[in-house]
Order: structure tokens, then C-alpha cells, then sequence
């Protein structure tokens, strides 16, 4: 199934598949943004609630795969449920960035909530780059072998 981030011009496909095998074909939210607890490694800074049209599309590039089905499912099947996630991780841009906010850490959580139609995400908003890798080195690349075949085009 294909969905549009709100305020980006980002088409993602989730195969219906997924979303069956998740439980959440035909889930409305009826709150902003799914409950979220504060990321372990980032538990000092501040959980808040962001629009998801503030942050910067994830992904790695026109044509990169970008999800693994197991978390996928696993992220749509929590958000359907209503069960608490942990929160994204999200870098402040500079001012003059088109987006506020970089995705760090989520990006399951991230595309699993714009497709179920929550408008908001939970997260933990660390500082400028620069503190930020400093203090936290970046996640490892996930094995894209893992994932699936569904891929992040720009429209």
C-alpha cells in the first residue's frame, strides 16, 4: 500500500501483507501519537511530541530498500494495539533547514505511525550534530538483505 508523508512530497510502500499480518488494516488513530518511553541511551534528554511534517524523511536514498518486514510488522502491530514504544531519537537541524528535526533512531516507528495516520511521534530531542555523535556513536547499518523490496520514492 502506498502513503504520503504529510508536508513532504515522500511516497512509501507497505505491503497490505504486512499491515494484515500486523492487525492493523483499517486502524484509525484517535490521539495524535502513539505512548511512547523515553529511548534507553537518550533517557536524559526530554520526551515531547512532535509533527511528524517537522522531521526529515528517513531513508537511504531514491531506490534503497527501506524496511525489515519482522520490525515493520512488529511497530505496526504495537501501534494498532496501543501499546507503549519507545521514542524516536531526533537531532535539531540548524534554523535555516527546510525540516526542525533529523531522524537519529526510529525509522520503523517513523513510517509505521505516518502510515496508520498518527500526526505526531514521541521523542527524545538531542542536540546539534556535533554533540550528538560525540557523545553517541551512530546506529550500525542494518543488513539490507533483510529487507524488502519496498523503497522510498520522491514525487
Amino acid at each position: 500500500m502506498q502513503f504520503r508523508l504529510p508536508n513532504a512530497n515522500v511516497v512509501f510502500d507497505i505491503p497490505e501483507e504486512w499491515i494484515r499480518e500486523a492487525g492493523a488494516l483499517g486502524f484509525r488513530p484517535t490521539v495524535q501519537a502513539y505512548r511512547g518511553t523515553p529511548h534507553d541511551t537518550y533517557k536524559d534528554f526530554p520526551l515531547v511530541v512532535v509533527p511528524i511534517h517537522d522531521i526529515e524523511p528517513p531513508g537511504g536514498g531514491i531506490g534503497t530498500p527501506l524496511f525489515d518486514r519482522r520490525r515493520m510488522v512488529s511497530a505496526l502491530r504495537a501501534l494498532a494495539r496501543g501499546a507503549e514504544l519507545t521514542a524516536v531519537v531526533l537531532q535539531e537541524w540548524p534554523t535555516d533547514s527546510v525540516y526542525r528535526y533529523a531522524l537519529w533512531e526510529g525509522a520503523h516507528r517513523f513510517y509505521a505511525s505516518a502510515a496508520l495516520g498518527f500526526s505526531h511521534v514521541p521523542a527524545s530531542v538531542v542536540g546539534g550534530s556535533a554533540d550528538l555523535v560525540s557523545e553517541h556513536p551512530a546506529p550500525s547499518p542494518s543488513n539490507d538483505a533483510k529487507r524488502g523490496p519496498y523503497r522510498r520514492t520522491e514525487h
